[in-house]
């Protein structure tokens, strides 16, 4: 596979930023764990937070926490909250430590989706690592044996597995990461690399990252960007691009520090604006604006860095991030292995919530 360097103008400038000021919310003020691993925002504008010990809800004021309860299947099959996705009914889809949960947000019933193997149409594993909800409205899950697609209308799982040819030679790839390109095109992010997926064809491609000695690495969840570019963080520590029409990869930040961990499931984010936020195991970053100019991205304004400063009150709380989230009011949420951060940026008014915030669409 080729591979090139992209050239950032004033990319590699990495400044640390102390520009917001980051509110610590934790057990004092009842959250009750302090693991925070996933963050969203739903339709109603209420705000769910995966932890160790359960799925939070909050509504800027109170949080409420549901937990498994043994032996009831009505209940999360697990406290160990990995990812939280909202699908276009408005269930959530809630991945734990020990099995998949739909979860209606207004009556709280649950119903868990568990591996079966004297059911042919039951997911494939207890373990998700991503979940998104294609254009003709099936579930895709990637899960540590494969991908597993769920069609709404039967409640039937398919599942598909693939077969390693690089770094997991003969052995079956857990799919970290999810993006649908078309109807009929999956990228998925895997130990292998990136897999090209042709729904139709049930046929893929592989196309794995080789460092600069040709050493194969695996990639993540893959992200699109605004000019068709998937963006990936890598196991060797790199964050990298991928060109689908090239076939090439580029190095977009070398020699950083470390990036990649197997806990952060979603590490980019992007603003409305172009904003582009990547959370990078022990500091989040910020990068203004991107474009492309040829095989080049370029930033117009400095690569901004936040990290945690024990000297500084208002730094990020923890060296270890794990998730994050911009609401629809401009707040910055970023969950850690020692709670909530809070911030608002400087360009916006401090903004305070009221009942009829979370309740907004």
């Amino acid at each position: 596979m080729n591979r090139c360097t992209i050239l950032l103008f004033c990319f590699f400038q990495l400044s640390v930023s102390q520009s917001l000021r980051f509110e610590h919310i934790g057990l004092k003020d009842g959250l009750p764990q302090s693991t925070v691993s996933e963050i969203i925002q739903d339709k109603e504008g209420f705000l769910w937070f995966g932890t160790w010990d359960g799925l939070v809800r909050y509504d800027g004021y109170t949080f409420l926490t549901f937990r498994n309860t043994p032996n009831d299947s009505t209940t999360l099959s697990n406290n160990n909250i990995r990812i939280i996705f909202q699908d276009s009914s408005g269930y959530l889809w809630v991945s734990t430590q020990q099995g998949l949960n739909r979860f209606h947000p207004r009556s709280t019933r649950v119903k868990q989706f568990l591996p079966d193997s004297n059911d042919s149409f039951a997911i494939n594993s207890q373990h998700v690592y991503s979940i998104i909800q294609g254009k003709n409205g099936y579930l895709y899950f990637g899960t540590n044996d494969g991908f597993s697609i769920y069609d709404t209308t039967s409640q039937h799982f398919t599942n598909i597995t693939f077969y390693g040819i690089n770094r997991s030679r003969g052995k079956i790839l857990s799919i970290l990461g999810i993006h649908q390109e078309s109807d009929d095109i999956l990228w998925l992010g895997s130990l292998d690399g990136l897999l090209r997926y042709d729904l139709k064809n049930r046929s893929y491609e592989t196309f794995p990252y080789s460092d600069a000695k040709g050493k194969k690495f695996g990639v993540d969840q893959p992200y699109v960007d605004q000019t068709g570019l998937l963006w990936c963080t890598t196991s060797n520590d790199r964050i990298v691009a991928f060109d689908p029409i090239k076939k090439i990869f580029f190095d977009v930040l070398q020699n950083a520090g470390p990036v990649y961990s197997e806990d952060i499931l979603h590490p980019f984010h992007r603003d409305p604006d172009g904003t582009l936020w990547i959370v990078a195991y022990d500091r989040l970053l910020h990068i203004p604006s991107v474009h492309r100019s040829g095989n080049a991205l370029l930033t117009t304004d400095s690569l901004e860095e936040y990290r945690h400063d024990p000297t500084v009150t208002t730094s990020l709380n923890a060296t270890s991030l794990l998730s994050f989230i911009r609401d629809r009011s401009g707040v910055l949420w970023v969950g850690t292995s020692s709670g909530l951060n809070k911030a608002v940026p400087q360009r916006k008014k401090f903004q305070s919530y009221d009942e009829q915030f979370f309740k907004k669409a």
